[in-house]
């Protein structure tokens, strides 16, 4: 088969690895300048499938907004919100309010079949991405998140591996944590780790491009998708203005050489193929609806500051990845940099003040004070799409020759592998190794 692939995040790579490792022609087509630019460019790296369960979300006790002065972990209030957004409220509180153990279980397949694919991948294609491995959540007091923590130790039942740690433990695994912080102790995930995402997307494009012969276009936009026989046709220009996708580029310097496009051939434009797959991020809704699909689907925005490790205090820098019980911020370790996310902002565009970033800066006083220099450090915000019951889509849309790829969340670079894995089987008319029918776009059909 013929197939385009919308988006070149971690999701439309992947996907794209995993068709033409089936044998399809794989035409990739993207907006901005080079693969990885958007919400796979710079977020915290986790790869943990005992997360799915327990990620960042809005908060029941104040409507939404923060749990508390300085908290990341709840969505920031607006002022103002659209129609839209409200809907998706509404739609999350219900879901969470209903939220079957199914759901749960299936995440957690889809997060432990997604690392490892990873592991797989990385493995026989030699892929030397910056990685570790092990997660600490830390609790600064008893009583932190109690239900969350309490969510968390419950997954044990389900295989997963989560050990309970006093606070001597929790310095013995992450040695540089700051001694004067309150810590009442913290759950280790060992078999969870940290991977540089947009590394990884950029090593497995290569083999994309010299293995598979996929063929990646850049700088291109679909203005157009008209579902039909013999197959989907697209409706191609040259991208307009990639400002608003430079925002979520940070503020850091130069790009290395080995991570610029090669622009291939330009296409037509019209194109059509036999599939189309929308792998797109925050930019979703456009050809969505132009394929005549309705799916509540809104970026939920978080914040990255990344930052260079001082040469002469390495002893002083953390080694994996810890994450704060009570805030929800994320510290992690990519090779000589310590990156710190966090933040959950629903719909909106706009570049936010620095002053937004300062929580960030907190948590690296707080555990990290000297291990990181501050000049330089690189400002990040990107848009994490997301669905109100917090499960992706994976597989066939209503209109003919669509599939859907989306939605994944604060965790898609856990997912993706997986993800693309259950989309080319069902594609592909196989029996997959996880059932896809809790990922099926039909059930928002009636919602």
């Amino acid at each position: 088969m013929r197939v385009a692939v919308i988006g070149a995040g971690i999701a439309g790579i992947t996907t794209a690895y995993e068709l033409a490792h089936d044998g399809h022609e794989v035409i990739v087509i993207e907006r901005n300048d080079a693969v990885a630019a958007e919400a796979s460019f710079a977020h915290a790296g986790l790869i943990s499938p005992a997360l799915l369960a327990w990620p960042g979300r809005p908060s029941r006790s104040r409507g939404w907004a923060a749990t508390r002065p300085g908290s990341t972990d709840g969505l920031r209030w607006r002022t103002r919100w659209h129609a839209a957004e409200w809907q998706w409220l509404r739609q999350w509180k219900r879901s969470q309010a209903s939220r079957a153990a199914v759901a749960h279980h299936s995440l957690l397949q889809l997060g432990e079949l997604g690392r490892e694919r990873h592991q797989a991948l990385s493995r026989e294609h030699q892929l030397s991405h910056e990685r570790s491995q092990g997660v600490l959540v830390l609790r600064r007091q008893a009583g932190d998140s109690e239900a969350r923590w309490a969510l968390l130790e419950s997954l044990r039942q389900a295989g997963i591996r989560v050990e309970a740690l006093d606070p001597l433990q929790c310095r013995h695994i992450e040695p540089g944590l700051n001694t004067e912080t309150p810590l009442a102790g913290g759950l280790y995930l060992p078999d969870s780790g940290v991977g540089n995402c947009r590394e990884f997307a950029h090593q497995l494009r290569l083999v994309c491009q010299r293995e598979g012969g996929v063929r990646f276009h850049f700088q291109t936009e679909v203005t157009g998708l008209q579902p039909g026989t013999p197959g989907p046709t697209l409706k191609l220009s040259p991208t307009r203005d990639t400002g608003e996708a430079a925002r979520g580029r940070g503020r850091s310097g130069a790009e290395q050489l080995a991570f610029l496009p090669t622009q291939a051939d330009p296409l037509p434009a019209e194109l059509t193929v036999d599939a189309v797959l929308l792998c797109t991020g925050a930019q979703a809704l456009p050809p969505i609806a132009l394929a005549g699909l309705k799916l509540p689907l809104l970026p939920v925005w978080g914040l990255g500051v990344t930052f260079r490790l001082r040469d002469d205090l390495q002893e002083q820098a953390l080694r994996s990845a810890v994450i704060e019980a009570d805030t929800g911020l994320t510290l992690s370790r990519l090779g000589q940099r310590l990156r710190i996310c966090g933040g959950w902002e629903l719909g909106g565009s706009g570049a936010v003040a620095d002053a937004a970033y300062d929580p960030l800066y907190a948590a690296l006083d707080r555990w990290f004070p000297l291990a990181a220099q501050r000049a330089g450090a690189q400002l990040w915000r990107g848009a994490r799409p997301m669905l109100p019951d917090g499960l992706p889509v994976i597989g066939p849309a209503a209109a003919p020759g669509v599939w859907l790829q989306l939605g994944h969340g604060g965790l898609g670079w856990t997912q993706a592998c997986a993800a693309a894995r259950l989309l080319a089987d069902q594609l592909a008319g196989r029996a997959c190794a996880i059932d896809p029918a809790p990922f099926s776009a039909h059930r928002w059909s009636t919602a």
